[in-house]
């Protein structure tokens, strides 16, 4: 496998039911809406974005992720809110494993188990991405996580010792997890387990989150001269078609150090972003996001819905529509590769 097949580059176009190509081949399904962290940068239910609670039942998630897959999406993240607070996530995974092809990412904060990672079907396609902000519990307290973290530690030394596939997803904060020591620290962890790193900066992608991402927004243009001195050399830079380039460190060719800093100038926008309100934004269009309650939002900044998959119940036929409505709401952009 090569570094970039690894760190997931851009891979050959896949057809439709239509005949169009989609250059667009992420998607993100929220099966829960409520988290049970309230982080500060993050939104109340995350991707969710609902108001009260619910879960989106395990055969909506399987049929939505049939759909995608039929216009030639190949990757897929479970998110939530927080997805371990669904009452059959194990099922709903392994629902959506079984329809093959699909690279799977779970999103968690790594707090809560209620099965056996081991019941997880063995796939190379299936990874786990765990959000672990610090390693020091007072300053996790600090950053909404009500002193989770031991928790969050064990569940990623479990996985990683079950050899599944797993990331750590570090948010760095404003003067509460972003010196030296703080990134050392979690360097050195995801190291001593022998698992990939994601360092990346608070973005601003909407309206609805707890605290203004300007008062915890820290530049990462430091972390580069840390992982130098660390041994670290560059090694890629990641861009989806859409979205902020990742740079990609690493000094044993294995593991992998990705640095995610929001910055207009190096993401990559659509003809489609370029016509928003919001141009230029923290991260362009970079998957499509399916909330809780089924519906298809305009991306990650905007909220209105463009698409309802609640009533839909036959593959083909709902295939047919999303790839009208898309290109009517002026998706075509995305649908072309443009």
């Amino acid at each position: 496998m090569t570094v970039q097949e690894k760190l997931g580059g851009v891979g050959q176009r896949s057809p439709v039911v239509s005949n169009r190509t989609i250059a667009l081949r992420k998607v993100r399904i929220s099966v829960h809406s409520l988290c049970n962290f309230a982080c500060p940068y993050c939104r109340p239910g995350g991707d969710g974005t609902a108001n009260s609670k619910s879960q989106m039942p395990v055969e909506r998630a399987i049929f939505i992720a049939r759909v995608f897959q039929k216009i030639g999406c190949d990757r897929l993240n479970v998110t939530g809110g927080e997805p371990f607070l669904h009452s059959a996530l194990l099922e709903l995974i392994n629902g959506i494993n079984d329809l093959g092809k699909y690279q799977i990412s779970i999103n968690t904060n790594g707090s809560l188990q209620p099965f056996a990672l081991s019941q997880l079907k063995e796939s190379e396609r299936l990874r786990l991405i765990v959000s672990l902000d610090s390693v020091n519990d007072e300053k996790t307290e600090l950053l909404g996580r009500t002193r989770k973290s031991l928790q969050a530690k064990s569940f990623i030394k479990e996985a990683a010792g079950l050899n599944l596939n797993l990331r750590i997803n570090s948010v760095i904060v404003n003067q509460i997890n972003d010196s030296e020591d703080d990134i050392k620290s979690l360097v050195e962890f995801a190291e001593d387990i022998g698992v990939d790193l994601k360092l990346q900066s608070v973005f601003e992608t909407s309206d609805d989150m707890f605290m203004e991402a300007s008062s915890l927004y820290k530049d990462l243009d430091f972390v580069p001269e840390l992982l130098k001195k660390w041994s670290y050399r560059k090694a890629a830079e990641v861009n989806e078609f859409n979205g902020v380039t990742e740079v990609v460190y690493t000094k044993n060719g294995k593991n992998f150090i990705r640095v995610l800093d929001k910055n207009p100038a190096a993401t990559r926008y659509s003809s489609l972003c370029r016509s928003c309100s919001r141009y230029p934004c923290d991260t362009g269009i970079y998957a499509f996001y399916v909330t809780t309650d089924q519906k298809l939002m305009a991306c990650r900044n905007r909220r209105d819905v463009i698409f309802d998959f609640s009533n839909k119940m036959n593959v083909e036929n709902t295939v047919l529509a999303l790839e009208d409505t898309l290109a009517a709401t002026g998706y075509e952009s995305i649908l072309a590769g443009k």
